[in-house]
C-alpha cells in the first residue's frame, strides 16, 4: 500500500502540474499554450474594423467578441481603455495606435476646411434701350417751332393733345406762344391756356427734378 502511495504520489503531482501548465496559469515551455500579442491584437483588429475619431477608437459592425478583445488587449498594454457604445475610449490607445499604425492604415482623421466658394460672377447688365429725355426733346421741338409761322403752326399742332402741346409752349418765346393762342379758336384757346397756367404752376421737386 505505502509502495503504491509512493508511486502514485509524483504521477498526481506531474499531472496537475501538467494541467496547470496546459491552462496557462504555469508558464511550461512547449506546453503552455502562447498568450495572443496584445499589440498584434490591437493592430489585427483595428485594421479589419477601426477608425479614429477625437479619443475614441470605433469598431463599426464588429463583432462583440472582437470589441471585447480589443479592450483586453489595450488594458493589457496598460493604454487605460474604457467601453464605449461605439467602441474603446482611450487617448493613450489613440496615440499608440497612431505611432505603430503600418503605413496606409487610416490614422487620426485630419479635418481640412475647403476653400471659400468664389462669389458668383455677376455680368454686366446691357441697357434695354436708348434713354429717353422728354424735356430734351420738348426744348428741341419748342426752338423749331419759334422759327415757323403761326398759320403753319396751327396746322401742325392740330394733331396735338392740349397736355403735350402745353410742355411745349412752356418752352418757346412768350411772343410767339401768345401769337399762337390768338389765332387759336375761342374754345381751344381757353382750354390750352388753363393747362399752360396748370402746368406752369408745378414746382419741381428739388431732389428728383420732376
Amino acid at each position: 500500500m505505502k509502495k503504491l502511495v509512493f508511486i502514485l504520489g509524483p504521477i498526481l503531482a506531474i499531472g496537475a502540474v501538467v494541467a496547470l501548465g496546459m491552462l496557462g496559469i504555469i508558464n511550461i515551455p512547449g506546453l503552455t499554450p502562447a498568450k495572443p500579442d496584445w499589440k498584434a491584437t490591437l493592430l489585427k483588429i483595428y485594421g479589419q474594423k477601426g477608425s479614429i475619431k477625437g479619443d475614441l477608437v470605433v469598431l463599426k459592425d464588429a463583432p462583440k467578441a472582437d470589441v471585447d478583445a480589443f479592450l483586453a488587449a489595450a488594458k493589457t498594454g496598460g493604454l487605460d481603455a474604457t467601453s464605449d457604445k461605439d467602441g474603446v475610449k482611450s487617448k493613450k490607445l489613440v496615440e499608440w495606435l497612431n505611432k505603430n499604425l503600418p503605413a496606409g492604415k487610416p490614422k487620426t482623421p485630419v479635418v481640412v476646411k475647403a476653400p471659400p466658394l468664389a462669389p458668383p460672377k455677376t455680368e454686366a447688365k446691357k441697357p434695354k434701350g436708348p434713354t429717353l429725355a422728354p424735356e430734351k426733346g420738348e426744348e428741341t421741338v419748342a426752338e423749331l417751332w419759334n422759327g415757323i409761322e403761326v398759320t403753319k403752326l396751327l396746322e401742325i399742332t392740330k394733331g396735338y393733345k392740349d397736355s403735350e402741346l402745353a410742355k411745349i409752349l412752356l418752352k418757346m418765346d412768350a411772343d410767339k406762344v401768345s401769337e399762337f393762342l390768338a389765332a387759336l379758336e375761342g374754345g381751344r384757346a381757353a382750354k390750352l391756356s388753363r393747362e399752360l397756367q396748370k402746368q406752369a404752376s408745378v414746382v419741381p421737386d428739388p431732389n428728383t427734378g420732376a
